[in-house]
């Protein structure tokens, strides 16, 4: 029977063929750069066609702390609109960056992920700087979890290596560093192949597409979910930064400290 359910399958699946033809038209450039670049964009095109009119999402440079600390280069990164913006408008290379006051979410864009780069985005995640924490700033309603991260971190590619052998690398890298969860990416999708999750708290279970069943997670451990997932894992990108967005309008954002900061460097 045809419902709007249906529908909407139909629909993502049509985003997830653009993103796989966007892809392939990228690879005429000969330089690596002007691939990747364009690659971003694709992504970046559909997260604004999507996320929540509370939040935007723009080509990333970096994000800096309240001690002034700055991250490594983050592909796009997603503010809400509520907090200061430093996206310069004539700036043709469309980059920017941002406070970690504000920033939801950060995501790793890559055209193959293999294990150096699969390495870089998680060595890129980890640099973003911890946010002051928000007991006291936000709304006594909202409760935060012990595994609460202060923003949705992900990476995204249009190939990869199989599940398993990334799942291997993830496990190989956090085993040598100690490295908390708030710093390692919740979802890391692989156009056309899989998604790999990290429950962080919110989602206990997942449906594997694969076999029907629902599986309980554990937090803080990976898991892979194979086979037709693209729309799963286009909605639960979009799922977190809509619940990331709505949280983030309910905090007191204290913008005035960067202004003492900067007549501190006067």
């Amino acid at each position: 029977m045809d419902n709007i359910f249906h529908r909407l399958h139909g629909y993502f699946e049509s985003i997830s063929e653009g993103l796989s033809a966007k892809a392939k038209a990228a690879s005429v450039f000969p330089n690596k750069s002007d691939i990747g670049n364009n690659r971003e964009s694709a992504y970046e095109d559909f997260l604004r066609g999507h996320i929540p009119g509370s939040c935007s999402v723009m080509k990333g440079g970096f994000i800096f702390g309240q001690d002034g600390s700055e991250s490594k280069q983050i592909d796009l990164i997603v503010i809400n609109n509520s907090a200061i913006r430093f996206n310069l408008p004539e700036n043709d290379s469309r980059k920017s960056f941002s406070f970690i006051e504000g920033a939801i979410g950060a995501i790793s864009v890559k055209s193959m992920l293999d294990k150096d780069q699969l390495i870089d985005s998680l060595e890129n995640i980890n640099s973003i700087p911890d946010i002051v924490p928000l007991k006291g700033r936000v709304n006594p309603m909202i409760v935060i979890g012990d595994e609460y991260c202060p923003i949705i971190k992900m990476v995204y590619a249009h190939d990869g290596l199989s599940a398993d052998t990334i799942l291997e690398h993830l496990d190989e890298f956090y085993k040598s560093k100690n490295i908390p969860h708030s710093r390692k990416p919740v979802i890391i999708h692989v156009l056309n192949k899989y998604m790999i999750i990290r429950c962080d708290g919110i989602d206990m279970s997942q449906k594997d597409l694969s076999t029907g069943k629902i599986i309980s997670l554990e937090i803080g451990k990976f898991y892979k979910f194979e086979g037709r997932i693209n729309i799963q894992a286009m909605m639960y990108v979009l799922a977190r930064l809509q619940e990331y967005s709505s949280l983030y309008n309910n905090v007191s954002y204290d913008h005035l400290y960067l202004l003492n900061k900067i007549n501190d460097c006067a």
